[in-house]
């Protein structure tokens, strides 16, 4: 007789958890195992809630696998293409999912600085992230992806520096409303401490800058990101 051993799916919980470490670690192997597991529950769960959540946390995982070292250009192409088409599905199922509208402006912006056509998905990205903030403006998760967004739009399509700054402070506030323990998607504060202390830092203001770096080493301690790329870049300008 053969036995066959059948791996149990995760849970939700649990696989929030293996995306959050693969996250904080940028660990592709984690998050591809995240993202197959969260894309899986998805396709199986007879919960609405549970389905849009799970394909809003495959994109997630998706997404941040793309820009990783030793992720192939071709991989990342194809993580991007693919979080693009489930938050396509969350959006068609829900009209009015801000965070799956931000994440999905997030990655076409993510395209284009891997390639893609800025003049077929700037636009794209741009009308995605106004249907984001006016379903959530207060949403720190929507305020911090149109303000990396804004960073990187040219200043004659409305990008700036500024005004992506005070869409960072705004996010900053807005988490500190939001409960710690809130159910993910509760990512954010790290990312927007980090987004901030390099606006910051590209102005001189090297105090202001390592300041917002703490932060963020507060929230992921082992940041090699943090410690080993922009920390040093600090004490080289």
């Amino acid at each position: 007789m053969i036995a066959v051993l059948l791996t149990a799916a995760l849970s939700w919980s649990e696989i929030v958890q293996h995306i959050e470490k693969g996250n904080a670690a940028s660990d592709p192997v984690v998050l591809r195992a995240a993202a197959a597991d969260a894309e899986k529950l998805a396709d199986n769960t007879g919960d609405q809630h549970e389905r849009q959540i799970a394909l809003l946390g495959a994109a997630f995982a998706n997404s941040r696998i793309a820009f990783l070292p030793g992720v192939s250009d071709d991989e990342t192409a194809k993580v991007l293409k693919h979080a693009e088409m489930l938050l396509g599905i969350a959006i068609k199922e829900d009209s009015r999912y801000a965070e799956a509208y931000a994440l999905r402006g997030a990655v076409l912006g993510s395209m284009i600085r891997a390639g893609g056509n800025p003049m077929e998905l700037g636009p794209d990205a741009g009308d995605t992230f106004d249907a984001a903030l006016h379903l959530a403006p207060d949403n720190p998760r929507v305020l911090l992806q149109a303000a990396v967004n804004t960073m990187h739009v040219p200043a004659q399509y409305g990008g700036s520096a500024d005004k992506a700054e005070a869409m960072l402070r705004r996010a900053l506030a807005s988490f500190d409303r939001e409960p710690p323990n809130r159910p993910w998607p509760n990512w954010g504060r790290f990312d927007t401490h980090v987004w901030l202390g390099q606006i910051l830092a590209q102005r001189g203001d090297k105090a202001g800058a390592r300041a917002e770096y703490d932060a963020a080493l507060r929230i992921v301690p082992d940041s090699g990101w943090v410690k080993y790329k922009l920390m040093p870049q600090l004490d080289r300008k």
